[in-house]
């Protein structure tokens, strides 16, 4: 009889091991062929474990505007902008983008003096955008009107946002702004090295890089009991495809003050990515410019598309012996590196404006890109294959 169980559980033991083996066949043959885009893995198990996303700039240029107009409606939408990359930005716990034009109601302008309709954030929320850094040469563009009645749009389609405020007592009241993602307390504050010539829109505040201020704002994130301090940053030269002194120096500055995260944007086009260590101060990873997340541009090619920035942080608790209580320590666990092309028209010439995802190692071409665009792919994927990065 119990030779009868034994053959019947190394039966039931073999058929289970089939079945996992069939079903492990299919999924590798469903994903066959298709672009893939990773986040650093999170141990969902845990909640002291959080991955993050950043994009560069959303612009907000006049072909965009009637690409997302649906004369059926009359009205905006640009879901369809978003929609093949929104189970990647959804996925990850926190995603944040530079926002790098004002939503000031009508009429609605491209550059220099941009003003977007809503549905641009409503897209952006709708993709899984959580955060919108607005500290950016352009914040300013439609002044004082413009400015609030951004933050106020943002703030009706419960946007998260920082760099910009309707007064100085609102700055004090959100500045930094502190999110618990998973356990983990975030600092971001974000940064412009001007407004384009326009004056602050008094009494509204735009964060500018000042560093006296800069250093009176990390000594209150500590004050906060923040874990893990992000500077989003404008700065740099725009279409240069590296960082120049001035963005080296700001950023030792910046590391010496204690910031974990330096996450640039500006230039337009990519840059690649460093460590900063020494003996003295904690890491501090820099991603000096992640180029456009979405726009008009098209030239130099490198301005066709964007870096998205996957940051994995983990908390661990950790004991010194000066000190026998444990203390929370976080820290980048793991980096990746996804990149996005802006589809801008169908074949038949209809302008659309889509994000495509892309790999870095496929020579495969999009079946969707017209022809005239084909060159500008190439040239966008041989360029990020030239930037280094670190891990």
């Amino acid at each position: 009889m119990n030779r009868v169980v034994n053959v019947l559980k190394l039966l039931s033991k073999f058929c289970l091991l089939i079945l996992l083996l069939a079903f492990s066949h299919s999924c590798q043959n469903n994903t066959k062929g298709q672009t893939s885009l990773e986040l650093p893995s999170a141990n969902l198990s845990r909640l002291d474990t959080c991955t993050l996303l950043f994009v560069g700039d959303v612009m907000s240029h006049t072909p965009q505007t009637r690409a997302a107009y649906c004369s059926k409606t009359k009205s905006y939408d640009y879901t369809f902008c978003f929609d093949s990359l929104r189970p990647f930005i959804s996925s990850a716990d926190l995603a944040v983008a530079n926002l790098e034009t004002p939503l000031a109601g009508k009429p609605y302008r491209g550059y220099p003096m941009f003003s977007a309709p809503d549905a641009l954030a409503e897209g952006l929320k709708n993709a899984g955008f959580d955060v919108l850094g607005i500290s950016n040469n352009h914040t300013a563009d439609r002044g004082r009107k413009g400015l609030v009645r951004t933050l106020d749009v943002l703030d009706s389609l419960d946007l998260k946002h920082f760099g910009a405020y309707r007064s100085a007592e609102e700055r004090k009241q959100t500045n930094p702004l502190i999110l618990e993602v998973k356990g983990i307390r975030l600092a971001l504050l974000a940064y412009t090295y001007g407004l384009n010539g326009m004056p602050m829109p008094k009494p509204a505040v735009v964060d500018t890089i000042e560093q006296r201020q800069i250093s009176f704002d990390l000594r209150r994130v500590d004050s906060l009991g923040a874990d893990y301090k992000i500077v989003f940053i404008h700065w740099g030269q725009e279409y240069q495809t590296k960082p120049n002194k001035a963005q080296k120096d700001l950023a030792e500055w910046l590391h010496k003050k204690g910031v974990d995260a330096i996450i640039g944007s500006h230039p337009h086009v990519v840059q690649g990515s460093a460590w900063l260590r020494d003996s003295i101060y904690n890491d501090t990873f820099v991603a000096y410019s992640l180029g456009n997340f979405i726009s008009n541009q098209r030239t130099p090619p490198a301005t066709r598309g964007g870096l998205m920035l996957g940051l994995r942080l983990v908390s661990k608790l950790e004991s010194k012996p000066s000190n026998k209580a444990p203390h929370k320590v976080v820290k980048l666990d793991s980096i990746s590196y996804n990149f996005a092309f802006v589809n801008k028209q169908t074949p038949k010439g209809k302008l659309i404006y889509r994000l495509l995802p892309l790999s870095l190692k496929s020579k495969n071409i999009p079946k969707e890109l017209p022809q005239k665009e084909r060159n500008d792919y190439l040239n966008f994927v041989n360029y990020c294959n030239k930037l280094k990065f670190v891990y």
